[in-house]
């Protein structure tokens, strides 16, 4: 049988101890009883640390090596290499005539291996599908997602985590400034996620605290940057302009282009130019934001953070000029939620685990929050994966993003139920 499968498997089933060890001998015959297998090494050196192996009448402790075939112990230069001067057992799979080493028995682990496992985990790997198990997943999966949700959820949140904490050293650890430009590439949401984080760049959270209580400035400053006052439709804009031209001067700003912005197929609630009220009035209403989000116990004054109002022009115009029926400009519930699961309790995470304060309870508060509605997790959920809270979302999309996409069924404790069961 052909060899098509990487050495990763080969440790999987050894660490997982799926083959048949009865009756196990080196292909010197001598007998082989596995009493601990060793831990998996994610490292450089042998594959296997610590193993505890009664070969013949004698008991070694020591490293195991893997390899599909033996020639790759001399094709990887272990010979030359010192790190493996204390393997105890190389175990190579499927070879008939394995290179003997000096001093160190062989395993040939082919004629175990049940050969239903090799062909579970090349479907998975050659699957065409949304996820490689979606013609295999069962909602009895939900039981073994129970189990590790708490883990995936610690995992976005690390990741996310790192992300902050890369533009807040890109930013010489200025934690103000770095939330603001998390800040403003969320209040983008999808749509203009990437306009909304040229504007960061073209701003200082400093413009914002200096002219903290002026809404009309930081309105200008948006509105200007943004590439948006360039018209004369009605005195708003008018007044807006005649302000940029000031602080554009008093703080050597410079625009985007208006082109930038995407308006078309969107609901007029969504516009850039009511985010960016919204957003002005996120900002004028409290100088130390980062400070209160950072210290708030619970989830609710979170929220109040993020519960402002865009003003009076706003709720009749979505756009400069153009009078519309009178509306609110309030951020909505779904909007505030999104923003709490994917910047502020991200960023208070970050800080605090960089402070080396427990973040124990943020990951409480991810069951606190509605779930979130995509197309990931309507498909989740044609599946039988089903969410209840933004803990159970937030898990499902880590599983997409950062197990199906990149086909690591080895490390998913769904393809671990597939590839284990007979």
């Amino acid at each position: 049988m052909k060899t098509s499968f990487p050495e990763k498997l080969l440790h999987y089933i050894w660490l997982h101890a799926l083959f048949d060890q009865k009756n196990l001998r080196t292909t010197k015959e001598a007998t082989i009883r596995i009493l601990k297998r060793g831990e998996l090494n994610t490292d450089s050196g042998p594959d296997f640390f610590n193993a505890h192996l009664k070969i013949g009448a004698r008991l070694w402790v020591g490293n195991v090596e893997m390899h599909l075939q033996s020639k790759d112990w001399f094709n990887h230069k272990h010979h030359l290499d010192e790190a493996y001067s204390n393997v105890i057992l190389h175990v190579v799979y499927e070879e008939k005539t394995p290179i003997e080493l000096e001093g160190i028995p062989c395993l040939n682990l082919y004629p175990r291996v049940n050969s239903n496992l090799l062909q579970k985990y090349s479907s998975l790997m050659n699957s065409k599908l949304w996820i490689p198990c979606e013609d295999q997943i069962s909602s009895n999966f939900n039981s073994s997602f129970e189990l590790w949700k708490h883990r995936l959820l610690c995992e976005r949140l690390e990741r996310k985590s790192k992300d902050v904490l890369s533009l807040v050293s890109q930013l010489n650890f200025d934690w103000e400034e770095a939330f603001m430009q998390l800040l403003f590439q969320q209040m983008g949401f999808k749509t203009n996620r990437l306009p909304m984080e040229w504007l960061s760049r073209k701003l200082r959270f400093s413009h914002f605290k200096r002219e903290a209580g002026n809404l009309e400035y930081i309105e200008a400053m948006l509105f200007g940057a943004a590439g948006m006052l360039r018209g004369k439709e009605d005195d708003k804009q008018i007044k807006l302009k005649y302000d940029f031209e000031l602080l554009r001067r008093k703080f050597k700003l410079t625009s985007i282009d208006e082109s930038s912005w995407k308006w078309s197929r969107m609901r007029p609630s969504n516009f850039p130019s009511i985010r960016l009220a919204q957003l002005t009035a996120l900002l004028a209403s409290d100088r130390n934001l980062v400070h209160s989000l950072l210290q708030a116990s619970e989830l609710d004054e979170m929220r109040k953070l993020l519960e402002v109002n865009a003003g009076s022009y706003w709720s009749q115009h979505y756009r400069f000029g153009q009078r519309s029926n009178e509306h609110s400009t309030h951020l909505g519930k779904s909007s505030i939620d999104l923003i709490l699961i994917n910047l502020f309790l991200p960023f208070r995470f970050c800080s605090q685990e960089h402070h080396g304060m427990d973040t124990a309870e943020l990951i409480e508060f991810y069951f606190e929050i509605q779930k979130e509605s995509n197309s990931t997790l309507k498909k989740w959920r044609s599946l039988g994966m089903i969410s209840r809270s933004a803990a159970d979302s937030q898990a499902l999309l880590e599983l997409k993003a950062s197990y199906c996409n990149q086909q690591k069924c080895l490390s998913c404790q769904l393809g671990a139920e597939i590839l284990k069961n007979d």
